[in-house]
This record gives structure tokens, sequence and C-alpha cells, in this order.
């Protein structure tokens, strides 16, 4: 007679066996007191002590400024010199349940500072999707920007839509992918200089946070001659699009979007774009790794992403040594500004923004001027503080937006991305740079990369 087997018995160690639900609590604990929430906004939800220490000017009265001053939204590559993780992990320890686990699982309690810097980029990409989602009016938003930047950002716009129509003119029937699209300023360039026949063919992909400037958008390429079913909308942040790409096909956030077939229109996307095109969207991404390994992943070979934006001079350090200023930035073709001409021209739209007196203004800009001549190493958020007599009760402004500066990457730190992604870099010039003169132009840059 057979005997029945005795049913296997797997030894599972208590401790082990919990170790990834302790983990999921230590992550969801450290969201929470980061202000990382799917309900409240990010600066109500943040705790009082880490807000400090991330937005140092958290008392302004506009919570978007808040949210636009906010160190988690700077590139992951520069955030060593702006937040003070020791003293976030300090908060983080005051929180019971933390300090629980942290003492009771020394392993999980070693991985807190990667909790946090995953925290970090997550509030970033959040702060941003903020930012630009509550600007309703985001077309007359953008044209202040442009009117400030003296006309310029339109001006790059032109240039990239001539650029891209050129490099599509032998393709029949072009599928575009715009990165940011907003108003909607970089594609409609491009799509105005495709040929006619080009447009009745042609694919087009908006990407943003603002699901009613898509709408707006698709209306006007209709009108320029593309076919509406043509226009694919998805109305997301183009890092969530590329952590669908990583995910598939197990994505909980698709659910919030079934009028948008998002899944099916993106798995037939893979491997079939011919041009990738951003207009000053990427300086908004903490992280840009991901977001590249995604735009190849949906590039045809061949295939190519132009993007234009405005570059910073360097994101290590918060004060910048003289060597760094008087460095040319990193371009393959045509002149480039140096340092010094990238931070005044920065330094001279934010306080353009803010001070409306003329001579005030020119105070202001000639002390900044001469300090960054003379000063073997420029801190432009001490510089502010300094020279507040100037700026009344704005020089907390100011000086957060001085910290913005430095979300803008070099051209060399885009162009390396782009190459560790798989990408070949074809080229990197400013096209309007101005040799001497204080203009936007000698902060924007294009950069062309080929999968």
């Amino acid at each position: 007679m057979l005997m029945p087997k005795k049913p296997v018995r797997v030894r599972i160690h208590p401790q082990s066996m919990g170790t990834r639900n302790i983990r999921r609590q230590l992550q969801r604990q450290v969201y929470r007191e980061m202000g990382i929430s799917r309900s409240r906004p990010t600066t109500a939800a943040t705790n009082r002590q880490i807000l400090s220490v991330l937005h140092p000017t958290h008392a302004e009265r506009s919570a978007m400024q808040s949210v636009a001053h906010d160190f988690s939204a700077l590139p992951a590559e520069s955030r060593a010199a702006f937040v003070e993780r020791a003293r976030i992990r300090q908060v983080l320890l005051q929180n019971q349940r933390i300090r629980q686990i942290v003492e009771r699982y020394p392993r999980l309690g070693a991985s807190l500072d990667s909790q946090i810097e995953r925290a970090l980029t997550q509030r970033g990409f959040k702060c941003t999707s903020e930012l630009w989602g509550a600007r309703k009016a985001i077309a007359a938003g953008i044209k202040t920007i442009d009117a400030r930047t003296g006309g310029y950002s339109e001006i790059m716009n032109e240039r990239m839509g001539k650029v891209a129509g050129s490099m599509l003119a032998n393709v029949r029937a072009p599928t575009i992918f715009d990165i940011g699209t907003g108003a909607g300023s970089t594609i409609l360039q491009v799509v105005e200089n495709i040929h006619p026949a080009q447009r009745a063919n042609a694919k087009i992909v908006i990407s943003d946070v603002v699901p009613t400037a898509l709408k707006s958008v698709r209306r006007q390429l209709a009108a320029m001659g593309v076919k509406p079913g043509n226009v694919i909308i998805f109305p997301v942040g183009f890092n969530h699009v590329c952590s669908t790409l990583r995910t598939m096909p197990r994505q909980p956030f698709l659910k919030k979007f079934p009028g948008y077939n998002f899944r099916k229109n993106l798995l037939s996307l893979i491997g079939q774009v011919d041009l990738f095109v951003s207009g000053a969207t990427f300086n908004n991404f903490p992280k840009i790794n991901g977001i590249l390994r995604g735009t190849k992943a949906l590039l045809k070979p061949g295939g190519a992403a132009v993007i234009w934006d405005w570059a910073g001079i360097e994101t290590t350090a918060r004060a910048l040594p003289r060597e760094q200023l008087e460095r040319k930035m990193f371009a393959t073709e045509g002149n480039a500004p140096t340092g010094r001409e990238n931070l005044l021209s920065f330094s001279e739209y934010w306080l353009r923004s803010y001070i409306k007196d003329e001579a005030r203004l020119q105070e202001a800009l000639s002390r900044l001027q001469r300090d960054v001549g003379a000063s073997n190493s420029f801190d432009f958020i001490k510089w502010a503080e300094a020279n507040r007599g100037l700026f009344e009760q704005d020089w907390q402004k100011i000086a957060g937006q001085g910290r913005r500066n430095r979300g803008y990457r070099t051209t060399e730190q885009i162009a390396g991305d782009m190459q560790r992604a798989g990408m070949r870099v074809q080229s990197v010039f400013f096209p309007l740079y101005e040799p001497g003169k204080i203009t936007q132009g000698n902060n924007q840059y294009i950069i062309i990369a080929r999968k």
C-alpha cells in the first residue's frame, strides 16, 4: 500500500519573511514625511522641518513659488550642494515608526539614505507636475516668460522647427513625439516646417501634465492639416511614459486615463518614432537617465532626438569658482559662452522679473557684474541676501530663482547622459550666442542625437 507523501515544509525565517513588508512601511513613512501624497499638495503635506531644508523660503504666500523653489526639483546631480541630507535623516528619525524600524532592522536602516534619495526624486517630479498643472492659462504663462527673455524662446522654437523640418525632408509619413508640449510652441513650429503632404500622413504624439493644453494643441494641429485621428495625447509627464515602458504591462496609473488608450498607443510606438523634439522641458526633470532610455526605446533605428533648452554652468557646488566662470561651455560646433556670460544672463532675467524700477535694476546689474568679476568664488544666493536692500521684499524670491539657475544642466552633462543611454550625439551648439552681451541667447542650446 502506497503511503501518501507528506507535504514539503519550507522553513522561512520570521524576520526575512516580513522584511519586504517592513521595507514598504519604511518607504511609506519616509514618503509621507517628505510630502509625497496623492491627495494633498506637496508643500502642505511635508513635515515642516523637512520643508525648511528643501525650501528655505517656504513662507512665501504663493504656493506655486514654494513648489518652483523646492530643492528636490533640482537635477539629482546637484542636490548634494543644496540639500542637507543629514538633517533630513535626523528629522525622519523623530518619526517613531521609522526609528523603530531602523533600530530593529539595521540592514533596512542602512538603506534609509537611498530611501531619502528616491523620495527626493519622486518629490521633484511631483513639484514639477504641480507647478505646470496649476497653470490653466499655460499659453499666457509661456508668453510672459518669452517676453521676459526678450523673445529668444520664440526664436529658438522657430530655429528648432527649421532644424527638425530639414531632418524629416525625406520621410513621407513621419512620427513625431513632443516631450513637454505645453501650449505647443515647439511642435507647431516643427509641423509648420514639414511639407503639407507630410502633415496629412504624419502621426503626432504630444505629452504634458496639462491635458486641457494638449486638446488645444490638437485643434491647432488639425487646422494645419494633421488628421485629428493621427494625434495621440499622453496627459502625463514623459517620466511616466518611460516608467510605463519599464513596467509593461503592469502600471497602476494607466487606469486614470481609460479614454486615451494609453497602453495600446504606447506599445504601438516602440521603435517607430522618427523624431523626438523637446523645447525648454528637460530642465524640469530631476533625473533624465530613464527618460533618455525611454526616448531611445521609442525611436526607430537612425531616428533622432532634437532638444533645445537653457544650459547651466555646472551643478556640483553651490559657489562657482573662478575657473568655472572663465571656462567656455561645451559645444561641438560654433562659438560658446563662458560660465560668466551664462551666469550674468540668467541673473539678468531673474532681476528683471522682480525689479520693476529701471534705476534699481541697472544698479543691481552693475553690482552683479562687478562682484562676479572680482570674486574667486561666487554664490548668487548669498549675493542676493547681501544686496537685499536693492530688492525690497523680493530678495528671497530672487535668491530662490538664483538657486533655480542651477536646475539647468550643462551641455556636457546632457551629451554624456545621451551617450550613456546608447545614443550618438551628432551636434551641440548655441545658435543665438552673442559674445560680450548679456542676453538669454547665451543660455540656449540645441543638441541633436541619433539612435
